[in-house]
């Protein structure tokens, strides 16, 4: 997957920050200063972990949200004085290394290792199973699960999945299949996440689930599972008929 202007500013600010705060001496600090220091970054803390994509989970509830958020503002506040020492401790080991200006190189390497954790990217199911085939227009099968998946449920970026459906292609079979979209439409409000719709069927006595993955906005994959959750069926899976699915909501929480 290419990397995209979301991801190339999610890694920006991601570096900036983590540069910016490589730059201070913890071990520097006393009083007012050190107390706005520690409180600053576990906010940033708990804010990078409640806003944090979830692909296997995009609608938490807002309690989830809050209290992952405040466990980890109380994280990284309790656990300042390791902090601090592991600080002390990365300079020392880059000055013993030959580094003139320690606490540059400390940020430059912090600010390199934001951007990386950022544009890392996570392969589809589709792609962990490998695929040499060229781009092709959506097969009417799969293209029907789709709007089967995408009209059980209003909202949830429902309507820009419908558009980008529309000019999509596909690869991938055997159930996995990795779409790619006009990258000038419009994307969904949420950025990674598994589309709340599911649909269910049998096949010779074997339960099977179909669930479509939203990647940085637009359709990802669309992939079944076997009753044992355990990955793709490597016998090779078809989609049955919509009338044979059970589309119904399985990831929305209340």
């Amino acid at each position: 997957m290419a990397i995209t202007p979301q991801k190339i500013i999610r890694a920006s600010v991601r570096a900036a920050v983590y540069g910016a705060v490589a730059l201070v001496d913890p071990n520097r600090l006393s009083g007012a200063r050190k107390h706005a220091f520690w409180v600053g970054l576990a906010g940033a803390s708990a804010a990078e972990t409640a806003l944090l994509p979830r692909p296997d989970d995009p609608w938490r509830p807002p309690a989830e949200v809050v209290g992952e958020g405040m466990f980890a503002a109380g994280l990284t506040y309790g656990g300042h004085e390791l902090w601090a020492k592991a600080d002390a401790w990365l300079i020392d080991a880059l000055a013993t290394a030959g580094a003139r200006r320690p606490r540059l190189w400390y940020a430059a390497l912090s600010a390199a290792i934001g951007a990386g954790v950022s544009l890392i990217e996570v392969p589809s199911i589709a792609d962990e199973f490998g695929s040499d085939q060229e781009p092709t227009v959506v097969s009417d099968e799969v293209r029907d699960v789709v709007r089967g998946l995408l009209n059980g449920v209003q909202g949830y970026g429902a309507d820009e999945l419908f558009a980008q459906l529309a000019t999509a292609q596909m690869t991938g079979g055997d159930g996995a299949w990795d779409f790619q979209v006009d990258e000038n439409l419009p994307r969904t409000l949420i950025s990674d996440y598994t589309f709340p719709v599911v649909g269910t069927y049998s096949s010779d006595g074997v339960e099977f689930t179909v669930l479509l993955d939203v990647v940085e906005g637009r359709l990802g994959s669309l992939y079944v599972l076997n009753d044992d959750v355990t990955g793709v069926d490597e016998a090779g899976v078809s989609l049955p008929d919509t009338a044979s699915i059970d589309f119904h909501l399985e990831h929305a929480r209340t």
